[in-house]
């Protein structure tokens, strides 16, 4: 049993419903529509989340659309006396940089329809050594 398995953990509905830790750190692959509401839920159920991106073109599209969607929600918490920390990197990073999944605890893929690019992905997963995926 890992660690992590021992600790308290609670369910978070997150665009579907899955069981989370405490203290999980996520990947979300791609940042196209799918993947900015994954960011974004996730953030607002305070789990760190690195976005990965193909390009940095695709990363700044998506940055932004995230950014805007979590000053939404954080304007939509203020009125309800909340705070919504997304601009701490510990709980957001947006990246094109594959090595920095080398510390994540879940990854959730998030590219358009493409088998070739999601072959290409877990190639390229399957390369880096993963701490406990």
């Amino acid at each position: 049993q890992s660690s992590s398995a021992s600790k308290k953990c609670h369910c978070q509905e997150i665009n579907f419903l899955f069981i989370v830790f405490d203290s999980i750190l996520l990947l979300s692959l791609g940042l196209g529509t799918m993947g900015q509401g994954i960011v974004t839920s996730l953030v607002k159920a305070n789990i760190p989340v690195v976005a990965l991106e193909q390009n940095l073109e695709y990363l700044n599209k998506g940055r932004k659309a995230v950014m805007l969607l979590l000053e939404r929600e954080a304007m939509k918490m203020e009125e309800g006396a909340q705070t919504l920390d997304f601009h701490n990197p510990a709980r957001l990073q947006f990246t094109v940089d594959f090595d920095l999944m080398r510390d994540v605890d879940l990854v959730i893929e998030a590219v358009f329809e493409n088998m070739a690019l999601k072959k290409e992905i877990f190639h390229k997963l399957s390369k880096i050594s993963l701490k406990k995926v």
